[in-house]
């Protein structure tokens, strides 16, 4: 998005790139995350070639969740605002590398720190102000429009204006601070999301885990395309070109990187489908034709052939015995 904004203003993508350092190659390359480090110096560069020093505040107001994928699930459908809020500070590791996100609950006080790479202050003010925002945004979504922290802190040197920091957070602000904190009133920790999805939660939870572990393999590209189709699969077969735009590759350039890994597009989404399969099965008490809906699947009959053809076995069998064990 900070491309996006750049291009509106005129200026070419090779140009942002080149002053923040940076190659479209390297941009794109998507078997490694995006590190905090990059982030910072992209949108630093945007915000000089435009001119625009609250570049940062407009990144996080126009930011969509849904790019966020499993990471806006966990948070959006925690039973209460607490749940949400340590699933942010624990998940923000799935999303970009070198980012330190915590949830600090003292006696009579909460906020939520954030930390981004290694430069100085005033260096990273872009992508602090804009995670602040990405952050209150959430809260929002969550509990109503019209909540707002009781006070914003950045490391930065106070801006020449405020008038739009004051705009986007309506509180009390603060700067040459520690960190980027986000301070309120620790009364809406126990504030419980009505429409929380309660079934699929700590299975997407435990994704994430497995993902942050990652001790089966090292491929962070495969592991961010599992994400990618894990947090689709429910709407049917993912189709390939929604998740090549979510990975930020052409189709061609995915699918080539999948034939360097020996993979076939079809064959991933079967094992990620398959793996989904198992921890409903073994892990909730939902039942078949729920389990069958969100694996994509229009009908019953058709998820239980699929699972025969994985396991050799009928589902409700499956989940007999290894509920049972």
């Amino acid at each position: 998005m900070a491309l996006e904004l750049a291009a509106e203003a005129g200026l070419a993508t090779d140009e942002v790139l080149a002053s923040a350092g940076l190659s479209a190659s390297a941009l794109a390359d998507a078997r490694q995350m995006l590190d905090a480090d990059q982030l910072v110096r992209l949108t630093r560069a945007a915000a000089a070639l435009v001119g625009d020093a609250d570049l940062g505040l407009r990144l996080g107001h126009r930011f969509e969740f849904g790019t966020m994928g499993a990471f806006a699930y966990v948070v959006m459908n925690a039973p209460n605002v607490e749940v949400a809020l340590r699933n942010m500070a624990r998940y923000s590791a799935t999303l970009v590398e070198g980012v330190h996100v915590a949830l600090v609950s003292e006696e009579g006080t909460a906020r939520f720190e954030l930390a981004f790479g290694a430069f100085d202050a005033a260096v990273r003010r872009h992508v602090t102000e804009a995670a602040a925002v990405i952050f209150v945004r959430f809260v929002r979504e969550l509990i109503g429009d019209d909540w707002s922290p009781l006070h914003v802190g950045f490391p930065h040197p106070r801006p020449a204006s405020v008038d739009e920091h004051r705009q986007y957070f309506d509180c009390e602000l603060g700067f040459d601070e520690p960190t980027t904190s986000i301070s309120f009133d620790p009364d809406i920790l126990t504030i419980a999301i009505d429409a929380a999805d309660r079934d699929l939660l700590p299975i997407i939870e435990r994704h994430l885990d497995e993902v942050i572990e990652a001790e089966s393999h090292s491929d962070a590209f495969r592991r961010r395309l599992e994400m990618s189709v894990a947090g689709r699969v429910c709407d049917g077969h993912p189709n390939i070109r929604v998740t090549a735009r979510e990975l930020g590759l052409s189709v061609r350039t995915l699918q080539r990187r999948l034939d360097d890994r020996g993979l076939c597009y079809r064959d991933l989404v079967a094992q990620v489908r398959k793996r989904l399969a198992i921890r409903y099965l073994c892990d909730t008490d939902i039942s078949l034709g729920e389990i069958a809906f969100l694996l994509g699947y229009s009908e019953l009959s058709a998820f239980d052939r699929a699972f025969r053809t994985w396991q050799h076995d009928s589902p409700r069998r499956y989940r007999r015995t290894h509920r049972s064990a």
